[in-house]
This record gives structure tokens, sequence and C-alpha cells, in this order.
């Protein structure tokens, strides 16, 4: 059985915490909502196998936090949605409504993804 000191294991907490504080959604080229969704996936399972997990509402509120569309992407009409979407889950869990963080990763990755075949449609026309 391997035996890890506290020192150890906050030195990995704050390397995780650099890691997870380092995400940001830009909007620059294609699947960026993907890579960011996969990476911020694997550092909460990092944070969680070291029992330190996060709770829906804290995931929720760091997905927002991490929102900085730029570029010709910024002006699509998803990424400002999601925002509001996302406030709006965030005051309503407030008052004891569930959270579910992976709905709103999902309709990033759905609504870059679309806006990306539209914006490709009416380039070819």
């Amino acid at each position: 059985e391997l035996y890890e000191s506290d020192n150890e294991h906050e030195a990995k907490l704050r390397a995780l915490w650099d890691k997870l504080k380092g995400q940001k959604y830009t909007g620059f080229g294609a699947n960026n909502a993907r890579k960011l969704t996969s990476r911020l996936y694997e550092v909460y399972g990092q944070f969680d196998c070291m029992n330190e997990p996060f709770s829906e509402v804290e995931k929720l509120r760091n997905l927002r936090s991490f929102l900085h569309p730029q570029g010709q992407i910024c002006h699509a009409y998803f990424a400002d949605n999601l925002k509001q979407e996302i406030d709006k889950a965030l005051q309503e869990a407030r008052n004891g409504a569930p959270v579910n963080y992976s709905v709103y990763t999902s309709k990033l990755t759905s609504g870059e993804s679309e806006w990306l075949k539209d914006n490709e449609k009416s380039a070819k026309v």
C-alpha cells in the first residue's frame, strides 16, 4: 500500500487547480468545445480520484467563467444564449433546483458544431 504525504497531496491539488484555471473557450477553430469539455472532465475526474470532488454547481460556475468566445464565433447566438442559460440554472440552483453539468457541456459542443455547420453552408453559397 502506497502512502502519500499531505505535502504531495497538496502539491498535486495545486497542479490540478492550475490546470483547471488555465481552461478557456475562445471559439477559434473547430472542435474547441469538445476539446475543452474533454479536458474539464479529465481534470474533474482527477479531483474525484483524489477525494476532492466538485459539485455540479461548482462545475457549471467554472464552465461559465471559461466561456470567452472571440473572433467570428463570438457573435454566434449559441454562445450568448448558453451563458444566459447557465446564469439562469445557477440562479435556480440557489433555490434548490438540481443542476446537471453534462447538459451544458453538451449544449456547448452541439451549439459550436451547429454554428460551424451553418456557417460552412453559407460560405459555400
